[in-house]
């Protein structure tokens, strides 16, 4: 209830960057209570947490879509999908962003032998990935992977509302890790704040090039789904709706494909 209060749709649209702060704060909760509760099951159930913080702003947005229609249905229509859901977009970023910090954070100040715990599963998939890092991995497998992924997210999100949001997590809590991991190899420079100013700098930007387009993608699947999921049951704006919906995942496809290019080619 504290959390569906302060993340209420009123107090983030005037100042929707302390989104962010809300999400550092759920998913640090989420990662330290989860490993009292379950510490095998703690990289998974962290992420449960904060999406159970983060659930009510979501729904409300995607439910106030007729509304929003209603303010600026004269506009261009290019510019009008982008403004109907600017909001939710900044949402998806910022709970991106927060999640992301958080792990980072937390796998750097927690003790080595609990991390390993804790952030189990996002190790294995940064694991996997090195392994394709010596095999590499065609663009026709790459995009295709993600497709699959991004369409899940888009049939999630139209089952349910919000069924995105757990995807976005996830690869939030991995890039995380990733950034964590990255970090702590960097043994050279002693100043441990400046190792990890660095490691967020440098592997930020290591994979900033495809992962930008990749993870945007995600968002985008996710607020086509969402859309679409309420104009079925939209008269009104029926046809608005779904057109919408489909100019977000024809464009959620074509930043995958471009972030399959940048990962093959680059």
């Amino acid at each position: 209830m504290v959390f569906e209060v302060i993340t209420s749709i009123e107090k983030i649209k005037t100042q929707p960057w302390k989104f962010m702060v809300y999400v550092f704060l759920a998913s640090s909760l989420g990662i330290v209570v989860s490993y009292f509760i379950q510490p095998e099951l703690s990289s998974l159930l962290s992420l449960f947490f904060v999406i159970l913080a983060v659930f009510p702003s979501f729904y409300n947005l995607i439910l106030k879509e007729e509304k929003i229609l209603e303010e600026i249905e004269n506009q261009n229509p290019l510019i009008a999908l982008f403004q109907r859901n600017k909001l939710i977009i900044f949402l998806y970023s910022y709970l991106f962003l927060g999640i992301t910090l958080s792990y980072y954070i937390w796998f750097l100040i927690l003790p080595e032998n609990i991390s390993l715990v804790v952030f189990k599963y996002q190790i294995s998939v940064l694991e996997n990935i090195s392994g394709y890092a010596v095999n590499p991995t065609t663009f026709q497998v790459i995009f295709l992977n993600n497709l699959k992924v991004t369409t899940f997210a888009f049939l999630l999100s139209f089952l349910f509302g919000t069924g995105a949001l757990f995807i976005v997590a996830w690869n939030a809590s991995v890039v995380g890790v990733f950034l964590g991991i990255f970090a702590k190899k960097m043994v050279a420079i002693e100043n441990k704040f400046l190792s990890a100013l660095f490691g967020i700098l440098v592997g930020g930007s290591s994979i900033a090039l495809h992962g930008i387009p990749e993870v945007m993608a995600y968002f985008i699947s996710g607020i086509a789904g969402g859309v679409l999921s309420v104009g079925i049951f939209n008269k009104k704006y029926r046809k608005r709706i779904i057109k919408d919906s489909l100019y977000f995942y024809s464009l959620s496809v074509i930043f995958l494909f471009i972030a399959a290019l940048i990962e093959s080619f680059l």
